[in-house]
């Protein structure tokens, strides 16, 4: 072998080295990146998990308060409609009692 092709040889081959180092580097850095993404999301799904936690506890507290405000509701309207009916039952005893002291005089 000749010095030219020898010294082509080696230039091939270091040029083929760094080459392979940059695709190294490269791979490397895709690496770290994608590492850095998945830890961002892993954080993000874990911070919107526990916030949708605070969320449904939240909105259980409310259901359960509305609807121990809608129970008390109804029963203050139970308890006003049975005064109501309580209230008929005597005025119609009463138009009935007029009735009668009407008829007997």
């Amino acid at each position: 072998m000749k010095l030219l092709e020898i010294m082509q040889l080696a230039t091939a081959t270091i040029t083929l080295v760094a080459v392979i180092w940059h695709i190294a580097e490269m791979k490397s850095q895709i690496i770290k990146y994608t590492d850095t993404v998945v830890a961002s999301l892993h954080n993000r799904i874990y911070d919107n998990d526990k916030k949708f936690e605070v969320f449904v506890t939240r909105f259980e507290e409310r259901k359960e308060f509305v609807n121990y405000q809608l129970h008390g509701l109804d029963e203050k309207l139970n308890h006003k409609f049975q005064r109501l009916m309580d209230e008929i039952q005597t005025l119609k005893l009463e138009i009935k009692d007029l009735k009668r002291n009407e008829d007997s005089n």
